[in-house]
């Protein structure tokens, strides 16, 4: 049976804003046909052809004057409400008994749900909140950055209300689906299937081989005094003497292919393309033989090659669109063809809306940076790949976000976990992207996994991730 339209009456305000998050989470994520219509009002109203009920959902965020858009009055307040939904809702799928609220138009002491006949009202703002999260519209406010000019997580209101582990956004979408199909039973959504995407930033695809030297012995002595792994510290050097990359200890793509393809996983290699910060880009080109060997057999294996903006592109659109194109020219050369093509910007530095407009101006498909590099989590609130949003243009792009989860890095270096600690954090986000049939985007370097004991981690992670599906 075909799904019924669904009739959206929205205030007559911001409504490029409302366009976007109104399509992106019932058109794109619930994959309802979806209406949007204009309205002098000041709440947003669902109803779907055919029948009689009405869901009329609160204006928290798109309520505020012009002159405080994307101002500090803007943002939620701490402490936030925390609303016990499951005991009104109990068959929304979330990840604890009550949920945060960013935006709402309720009184501390009215309730947030109502039903009345043949109508709810819900005074959760759930298009405000969820645009809040997916727009990154807290990073265009607060000015906190570390010192490579990134928005830290302290800074943000996940981290800071307690809730960077949750993925909001699709809590918020199964509270509003809750209520929907109380209402409106014969509706049917989109279903979703949990999948684990694991992909690698080619920073140092050698840590000896065509490294300078003092870079491959500073290495090898940390190496052996600092971390006590002898075999990588004597490889390091053995690369550099003999002159041979099969037996540099980072060179290990065809092990991570190997086990990419053990459990039907289809690993993403992203790969600098130019320098724009010296020795903080690695000493690589496109055009070294053993470069170009490297992408061929990542394209022949079936896995997927991508791009890693150098260090300084962030800010600057030109360079993203060079370094693109410098890309496609190698990979055309290699007989390399994909539907696709996406990646991650270097160090994770981003600038909202800055580095999403040069990726889409650039052409190019999917961004996979967003997330913090000192503490693990739901940057966007999300577990699904979602159209971005330019704040300032206040258009959608064509370009598409594919949140990062988690990567090694921020669990080990920034977060400095044990590795039992880290295999539970990442067996807790797993299970919270499973619930929701949602991407676990996972970064692991190559050159993270010099020793036995790194890739036997790595190995205890993917199997942490993955849980039943192995």
């Amino acid at each position: 049976m075909e799904t019924p339209l669904i009739r959206v009456s929205v205030p007559e305000t911001y409504l490029p804003e409302r366009r976007y998050i109104i399509q992106t989470l019932l058109g794109e994520f619930l994959g309802l046909p979806t209406m949007i219509e204009p309205r002098p009002a000041t709440e947003t109203v669902l109803e779907v052809a055919g029948h009689p009920a009405r869901l009329t959902v609160a204006d928290g965020l798109f309520a505020l004057p012009e002159d405080l858009w994307l101002q500090p009055e803007s943002l939620p307040r701490l402490p936030l409400r925390e609303w016990r939904v499951q005991a009104e809702l109990p068959e929304a799928r979330l990840c604890a008994e009550s949920l945060p609220i960013l935006y709402s138009d309720a009184e501390p002491d009215q309730p947030l749900l109502q039903f009345r006949d043949h109508a709810a009202c819900l005074r959760l703002d759930v298009f405000g909140s969820c645009f809040f999260m997916l727009t990154r519209y807290e990073e265009c406010v607060v000015p906190d950055r570390d010192s490579h000019n990134r928005f830290p997580a302290h800074a943000s209101l996940a981290y800071r209300g307690g809730f960077l582990t949750r993925p909001i956004v699709n809590e918020y979408l199964e509270v509003l689906w809750a209520v929907m199909q109380r209402l409106w039973g014969v509706l049917k959504r989109r279903e979703y299937t949990y999948r684990v995407v694991p992909t690698h930033d080619v920073d140092w695809p050698a840590v000896g081989y065509r490294v300078p030297w003092g870079l491959a012995l500073r290495g090898a002595l940390g190496d052996v005094f600092k971390r006590r792994a002898f075999g990588s510290g004597i490889g390091r050097v053995s690369a550099k003497l003999l002159s041979r990359f099969d037996s540099d200890p980072a060179n290990t793509f065809d092990w991570l292919m190997r086990t990419s393809e053990a459990y039907r996983l289809q690993s993403e290699f992203y790969f600098i393309a130019d320098h724009t910060a010296g020795i903080r880009d690695g000493v690589y080109t496109l055009k070294d033989d053993y470069i170009r060997n490297l992408l061929r057999s990542i394209h022949e294996r079936g896995h997927i090659v991508g791009l890693h903006p150098s260090y300084e592109t962030y800010r600057r659109p030109e360079q993203v669109r060079r370094e693109f194109e410098q890309l496609r020219v190698a990979a055309h050369a290699l007989g390399i063809q994909q539907p696709r093509w996406g990646g991650r910007q270097h160090y994770l530095r981003w600038e909202n809306p800055t580095t999403w407009q040069a990726w889409d101006d650039a052409g190019l498909d999917y961004d996979s940076t967003l997330s913090y590099a000192d503490h693990a989590g739901f940057r966007c609130g999300v577990c699904y790949e979602y159209p971005v949003f330019n704040l300032q243009k206040r258009q959608t792009l064509r370009l598409r976000e594919r949140p990062l989860i988690v990567m090694e890095g921020t669990l080990f270096d920034y977060m400095g976990l044990s590795y039992e600690d880290a295999l539970q954090l990442l067996s807790w986000l797993g299970r919270r992207c499973r619930l929701y049939g949602g991407e676990l985007v996972l970064l692991w370097h190559n050159s993270y996994l010099l020793t036995r004991r790194h890739k036997e981690v790595y190995l205890q992670s993917l199997l942490a991730l993955l849980g039943d599906a192995v």
